[in-house]
């Protein structure tokens, strides 16, 4: 059973208000727009459908709006228009379609989803407060990590002589990840620094590496990182694009082992990278031919652009006989010849379909295999609209590739997104040759009254796949709820709850609670506990609601919930209390009760608060409130607990020295 991927952040409560229009232009002109009025920009990055629901949904509190059009400047880019092409860029690596926030120079500030917003699953306001966090940071910056224009040799003899570990980027032309890691992470002041200071810092081209250090330490993920001691042992490795501070602390973990003379093999850590051997199961929006990145709300893995290098495999003699046709030829033909209809829906951009052209399409099963069963057509929807618009429309196909196959009559058989490796591939193209095997096949064995938990299980997993998750939700919360004990408490069923049932009052999520203990021991107590946190969290964050334009707290039921999470036992660490005060204090301005509360937080942790929180805090409160006394009195307790900080915890004080250092003055203003 493939696996959903789905996030949780918090949900995001809606109200009316007006609406932000976002203007169609070209990247070009937004950019000198941006710079002119010196603001960022918010691109609706679409394929042609305008997802209008949900961000009305997301966009209609004024608080919200009016911090977003202070910062950036709302455009939107239609990638099926071919003068837009060039804006792959921007967006490489990215789930797709997809909301970006730019910079003026047009470096990535944050992604977000419409759907997956108004779902649950991501949170505009925290998307938006880092977007402007991280442009803040950026403008203040004017340092690099300095790459020193010396060999992998030569780097080892410095290293012998300065008494500091080797770090190598191991990067190669073209790839996604690599440039985002140049572009907004190496170029941080507090990044900079800490590499600068604790390393002797190189870069290593895969394609140009005489010293063979790529193969040696078994770099198959791009970016690399290698920290490797004065003798030439590797002390760690990781790959992938890291976050800024995900990445510091990849640095000070190379440190402490470095100090204690600690020693890695060359096996490959997990990450998200470039990687031969990746399969990215999901659509890409990138301009890097082997980008794999994820469709909102598809089952898919990996955020990367796939280093293939001259390991494409090879055309074969014998090649699918695919066709440019209309919906109507295509079911004439299929007649004609007795065949089923096959349909690669894909664009000349998409990272993941070219992987289906360079290492699916060429193999001699998959070749046999389409050319005996289906007439094959292809589409790159960014320049076959003409054709292609009919079955996108008839279809529903939102993501790419999308893979479709259709019966003779035109009744769609089956469904699927993403790159497919040939066995999975071939498994998918069955399902349209076999009987009751297909996603049709299944709605039909569905109305019929099929309801074996088998069947139930696959049809969830298979409307996902096929970018069908709202359908899936609600057939998971139908299907759960006839379920015996036994059947709920075991780690497939668990999977299923753990992504619909997300209300903490409803039946099925209390039933899991009261049974907590069979769950814990057939799911695993961790899993649990952390299913439980999740609805709770949830519950505390459903107590802000819209009301004549406004955010207004329902103080008497929040109290009654506090009260009720005492008594639960669940909140140990106060993790659910505190974030849900905060941020409801936040959602309606009571910017006086934030301030305490975060206030009263410092005085009780001292030197162990948390800086990612009080900075993120008083972050909020720099662009929310104007009251000055408030924002000095915040500051004040900041400083002093960072202070502390810097006794207890010296690495975090590092990492956060910049950040502080610039929120600190914002906050004087």
């Amino acid at each position: 059973m493939k696996k959903i991927i789905l996030f949780l952040l918090v949900l995001f409560p809606i109200c009316t208000f007006a609406q932000v229009k976002f203007e169609e232009t070209n990247i070009k002109k937004a950019l000198e727009r941006a710079k002119k009025e010196n603001k960022g920009l918010i691109v609706d990055v679409i394929s042609g459908r305008i997802d209008k629901e949900n961000i009305d949904k997301v966009l209609s509190d004024k608080a919200t709006t009016d911090l977003l059009l202070k910062n950036f400047i709302p455009i939107r880019i239609n990638l099926m228009k071919p003068e837009n092409e060039s804006f792959t860029e921007y967006i490489a690596n990215l789930s797709y379609p997809v909301t970006v926030f730019l910079n003026q120079k047009g470096n990535t500030l944050g992604s977000c989803h419409w759907d997956a917003i108004t779902g649950g699953y991501e949170n505009f306001g925290k998307i938006l407060d880092a977007a402007i966090k991280v442009d803040l940071e950026k403008k203040a910056n004017t340092k690099k990590i300095d790459f020193l224009d010396i060999d992998y040799k030569q780097a080892l003899e410095m290293s012998k002589t300065s008494g500091k570990p080797v770090f190598v980027d191991c990067h190669f032309e073209g790839c996604g990840p690599c440039k985002r890691m140049v572009v907004n992470v190496f170029n941080l002041d507090r990044v900079a620094d800490f590499y600068n200071q604790n390393f002797i810092c190189i870069q290593i081209d895969r394609d140009k590496d005489p010293h063979r250090v790529c193969e040696k330490f078994k770099v198959f993920g791009f970016p690399g990182y290698l920290y490797i001691n004065a003798a030439g042992a590797l002390i760690l490795k990781d790959d992938g694009f890291k976050a800024p501070d995900d990445f510091m602390a990849l640095g000070g973990k190379a440190l402490a082992a470095h100090k204690n003379g600690t020693t890695s093999d060359v096996q490959t850590t997990s990450g998200s990278s470039s990687s031969p051997q990746a399969t990215g199961m999901a659509t890409s929006a990138t301009s890097t031919p082997m980008s794999n990145s994820v469709a909102a709300g598809n089952s898919a893995a990996g955020s990367s652009a796939t280093a293939m290098g001259s390991n494409s495999s090879s055309v074969n003699s014998s090649t699918v006989q695919f066709e440019k046709l209309s919906l109507n030829d295509a079911i004439a033909m299929a007649k004609s010849q007795n065949k089923a209809i096959y349909v690669d829906m894909s664009a000349t951009w998409c990272g993941p379909c070219k992987m289906m052209k360079e290492k699916t399409f060429p193999d001699p099963q998959v070749v046999e295999y389409l050319n005996k069963n289906f007439i094959s057509i292809n589409f790159e929807c960014d320049i076959d609209s003409a054709l292609s618009n009919v079955y996108r429309d008839k279809y529903i196909s939102t993501a790419f590739p999308t893979h479709l196959l259709i019966d003779k009559n035109g009744e769609l058989i089956h469904k699927f997104v993403g790159y497919m490796s040939v066995p999975s591939f071939l498994a998918e193209l069955n399902k349209g040759v076999m009987a009751n095997t297909g996603l049709n096949s299944f709605h039909k064995r569905y109305e019929v009254g099929e309801r074996s938990a088998a069947f139930m299980n696959e049809y969830i997993t298979m409307l996902a796949n096929a970018n069908e998750g709202k359908r899936a939700s609600g057939l998971a919360s139908e299907y759960l709820k006839t379920l015996s004990m036994n059947d709920l408490a075991n780690k497939k069923t668990f999977y299923l709850i753990n992504e619909f049932v997300r209300d903490l009052d409803s039946e099925l999520a209390q039933k899991v609670l009261t049974n907590k203990q069979i769950f814990e021991k057939n799911v695993g107590k961790g899993d649990v506990d952390s299913y439980e946190k999740m609805l709770w969290l949830i519950k505390a964050m459903s107590f802000v609601s819209g009301k004549d334009g406004e955010k207004v707290l329902d103080k008497v039921g929040y109290d009654k919930f506090l009260k009720r999470l005492d008594a639960s036992g669940i909140d140990k660490n106060d993790y659910v209390k505190m974030t849900s005060t905060m941020e409801n204090y936040h959602l309606i301005a009571d910017w006086n009760s934030y301030a305490q509360h975060a206030i009263a937080y410092m005085k009780k942790n001292k030197g162990k608060a948390s800086p990612m929180l009080t900075w993120n805090w008083g972050s909020r409160l720099q662009m929310g409130c104007t009251d000055k006394d408030l924002r000095a009195k915040y500051v004040d307790e900041m400083e002093s607990n960072y202070e502390l900080i810097k006794k207890t915890d010296a690495d975090q004080a590092v990492v956060w020295k910049e950040s502080m250092k610039i929120l600190i003055n914002d906050l004087k203003k």
